[in-house]
Order: C-alpha cells, then structure tokens, then sequence
C-alpha cells in the first residue's frame, strides 16, 4: 500500500480567501469537474495521489465560494458535494495466490503479537510522562519527548508489518512547529485504516488525539492508554 501525508497547516494558515464571483467559482469548478472525471474510475497510486490534491484544490474553492458576498446557489452546493464524492478513494482489489493468503495471515499473527509486546511495553514506559514537564525546562520540547518517541516507534513498527509505504510532502510548512514543538492543530482527510498508523509512523509532529466519546473508551485499556497519552 502506499500512503501520502500532505503537510499544509501553514500554507493554510497564510493562504487569503479570495473574493469570486459566481461565475469565477462556476468557471473553477467547471475545470476541477474534468480532471476529477478524467481519473474518477482509476486505482492506481498516481490516481490516488491525484485525487488527494485535487481535493485540495476543491476545498480551497469552497472556501473561496463560501466566503464571497454572493448568493449561494443550490445547484452549485450540490456540485460540489458531488465533485467531493467522485474523488472518496476506492478500494483497489488484489488477487492473492494460495501462497499470499498463508502469508496475509502470518502477518496478522505478526501484528497480534507486536501489538502485545508493544502495549506491555506501554504500561513499562507509563510513568516517564510524568518528567515530560521537566524536561520541557531542560529544552526538550514536544515531538521528541518519550512517550512521543515511543508512539512513533508504536506506528513504525506496526505500519513496517502492515507493509506499506509513505510519502511525506510539505515538511517545510510544518518545520518550525516540530523543531520548536509549538503548540498547533491538525486535521485530517480519514480516507482509509492506514491513515492512523501513517500519520503517527511517519508525521514529524506527533498528535495528541481528539475524539467523539464513543464505546471504544468503555474499554478499560482502550481508556487508560488514551488518558496516560492525555488524548
């Protein structure tokens, strides 16, 4: 499998809307329209990368649109629900020999196992969160703290397992925050269950976790990693 992570907080952050006009937002999105139907059937990696920036460019005029002083207009709201719908990435079926399938499930046994080894790991290194504190004092700042280096060492191993590859583009948006371990907000596109491990295994800035209270906290482990890890 292969994954992308897009790093753009900043370019986000210091981009300015722009004021368009309906027609200048019908003319954009008329453009984007085509190239999204030109790979809209593909699953190839260079489809799926392409996907992803397009999407980009489609948020982007959204804002844009959402932002002008111009009556918004059903009929292009609709639009650009359904752009957004043609670009969801498909899932890209893999024919496995006899031999595939006993290798799939020895890599599940793989996971299971690192998976215990690394929790039991987990609950040894606990207690170091309790220095982070200090060696914050000391000049350590966030993104390389223990426990930090430990989450990343967690989704690393898991993601070399799983046997996928990433991608990073955009670090020199995000440079100042992981050399500084400035405090900042990330949000993600949750295309698919390798986007957890991707962004932790191989993101520079590590991620504390925001999320809806759900059944999974209801598990005793599931909430006390999630409150040592301060999610």
């Amino acid at each position: 499998s292969n994954i992308n992570l897009f790093m753009m907080t900043s370019e986000v952050k210091q981009r300015s809307v722009s004021k368009l006009s309906i027609a200048e937002v019908q003319q954009r999105l008329t453009k984007l329209e085509g190239e999204i139907s030109a790979i809209e059937s593909k699953t190839d990696h260079a489809a799926t990368t392409a996907k992803r920036k397009l999407w980009c460019s489609l948020e982007e005029l959204r804002l844009d649109y959402d932002s002008s002083d111009a009556p918004k207009q059903e009929d292009l709201s609709k639009r650009f629900s359904d752009a957004e719908a043609k670009l969801t990435l498909r899932y890209h079926a893999v024919k496995r020999s006899s031999l595939g399938t006993v290798l799939v499930f020895i890599r599940l046994g793989a996971i299971l196992l690192c998976n215990i080894y690394l929790t039991l790991l987990f609950f040894v290194l606990a207690p170091l969160r309790f220095l982070h504190p200090t060696l914050r004092k000391f000049g350590i700042h966030n993104n390389i703290l223990p426990m930090d280096l430990w989450q990343r060492f967690w989704a690393f191993s898991m993601s070399s397992i799983v046997g996928f590859r990433a991608k990073l583009e955009g670090y020199e948006h995000v440079k100042k925050y992981y050399e500084t371990g400035s405090p900042i907000i990330g949000t993600f596109q949750h295309s698919s269950s390798y986007d957890l491990l991707g962004i932790m295994a191989y993101s520079p800035l590590v991620f504390k976790w925001i999320a809806k209270k759900s059944r999974t906290f209801r598990l005793k482990i599931a909430h006390f990693t999630a409150m040592w890890r301060r999610y």
